[in-house]
């Protein structure tokens, strides 16, 4: 920075303390954010803000007959390249009562071993179809109903594929899925999702 000016630029949508200059932010800042700002000394012209670079690939030839899934059935989908480690006990008992007490399916994009993870889930073991990467994504979410967003950070670009095929999104209030989304479809904990589900 003392010879030629520097600027970082974040992997995600959290603002990360740095030695550079300049500091690239993606959302709109909020009082906690402008009160880091202010605590690690980055002034306003210190501060860049830019859209994210989503860049979301068009597919189409995807059917839910293709996949097995009944046509009048609410579909679930829940989608992660770490969906192994992000697929919490928490969560999956979220999506156990859900499906035990609705005429519901859920599709699973990603990589994971489904038989052991839902082995003590009798409702998603009889309900859940599995996709274990495709290239089709829009396709894929556009023959689904509401895209449920698992605990964590990232996640993202996913959930920005289903609002552009017209599904809604329900995230916790936290993480990238979040801050793209907006806060109407994020809720406080796995319970309310059920609640806020049921109100769509």
């Amino acid at each position: 920075d003392d010879m030629i000016p520097v600027c970082s630029i974040p992997l995600d949508n959290r603002l990360c303390r740095n030695f550079t200059k300049y500091l690239v932010h993606y959302r709109a800042l909020s009082q906690q954010d402008m009160n880091w700002r202010d605590a690690y000394g980055y002034g306003e012209d210190n501060l860049i803000h830019m859209k994210l670079p989503y860049q979301v690939i068009r597919s189409e030839g995807i059917s839910r007959e293709d996949l097995g899934i009944p046509k009048e059935t609410f579909c679930l989908i829940v989608i992660g390249n770490r969906i192994e480690n992000e697929l919490t006990k928490d969560f999956l008992e979220m999506l156990e009562r859900f499906l035990s007490r609705h005429d519901a399916k859920l599709l699973i994009v990603g990589k994971v071993d489904c038989e052991e993870k839902f082995a003590d889930y009798p409702a998603i073991s009889g309900n859940y179809f599995y996709i274990k990467r495709t290239e089709k994504l829009l396709a894929v979410c556009s023959i689904t109903d509401l895209y449920v967003n698992p605990p964590r950070v990232g996640g993202g670009t996913s959930a920005i594929y289903a609002m552009t095929a017209g599904k809604p999104v329900v995230t916790l209030n936290y993480g990238d899925v979040c801050i793209n989304c907006g806060a109407e479809f994020a809720v406080n904990g796995n319970n309310q999702r059920i609640y806020r589900k049921n109100n769509l």
